[in-house]
């Protein structure tokens, strides 16, 4: 009996020679800081371009007291201060190319984040956000939460990028406090248009007979990616990238749309 594999084929652009497109701000990254207590004069754009962070200190992350390990300790925090205020930058590759961003947080209480000066999004902030602020609702540190968001939903741009939080604790007597950040890219890979067509050894039809059956790109920029369990590559855990060409194995061929077979 002929074993019958079904196989939906997507041609996806590559080009070997451009960076792939990406994000990588990761944990224990450094940071400029400014504690609460020394925010009180802090002016209204300073999480913007426009604002010279001087007589901020230095740390990496994860700014933190009471919980965790590493990072930057702030000893003097409880029953001081409430509130933490954060600059970095990350670099964004091949902006253009980007689908999803994917921001992972580990907090106690609350934070807010600005990118390029505007606001991102959200958790735990009050409705007045000053430099004795507390966060709205107590959130205990200890994983990672990831909030993914639209690329086009953010205002970043190629190169370097500015990032700035501010994050809240409880109130002055809480026994911890905690915030630590990544970010990651997701990249979306297009779908090419229907006039370009992967290219098959064999033609569209029913075969009595096992043979093997070759996929071609049309063009060497493109690569193939395809599935032998009925789902779409293109979203499917299941994919598999076959190269600029492909050879599979004791295939019948049973007549249906452009770029699949059955």
């Amino acid at each position: 009996m002929i074993r019958r594999y079904f196989i939906f084929v997507f041609i996806l652009f590559f080009t070997g020679s451009s960076a792939i497109s990406q994000i990588n701000f990761g944990t224990s990254a450094s940071y400029k800081y400014m504690k609460g207590k020394d925010a009180s004069s802090l002016p209204a754009n300073w999480m913007t371009s426009g604002y010279t962070p001087t007589g901020w200190l230095a740390g990496n992350s994860p700014f933190r007291y009471g919980d965790g390990t590493g990072g930057t300790l702030l000893s003097d925090m409880q029953n001081n201060y409430s509130t933490v205020y954060l600059l970095s930058t990350f670099n964004v590759q091949n902006i253009s190319s980007l689908k999803d961003v994917s921001f992972s947080v580990n907090f106690d209480d609350g934070f807010v984040v600005w990118i390029n000066g505007e606001e991102v999004f959200s958790i735990n902030d009050p409705d007045e956000r000053t430099y004795s602020s507390f966060a709205a609702d107590q959130h205990e540190s200890g994983a990672f939460e990831t909030y993914i968001l639209p690329a086009h939903d953010i205002e970043m741009k190629e190169g370097v990028n500015l990032i700035a939080i501010q994050s809240f604790n409880i109130n002055l007597e809480s026994s911890d406090f905690y915030i630590d950040f990544r970010i990651n890219a997701e990249v979306a890979l297009p779908q090419t248009s229907d006039t370009l067509k992967v290219i098959f050894s064999q033609p569209n039809g029913f075969y009595t007979n096992r043979f093997d059956l070759r996929l071609d790109v049309p063009d060497q920029e493109y690569t193939i990616f395809y599935t032998i369990d009925g789902s779409n590559p293109q979203t499917s855990a299941t994919a598999i990238n076959g190269g600029k060409s492909k050879i599979l194995k004791w295939i019948r061929i049973l007549p249906k749309a452009p770029n699949t077979l059955a």
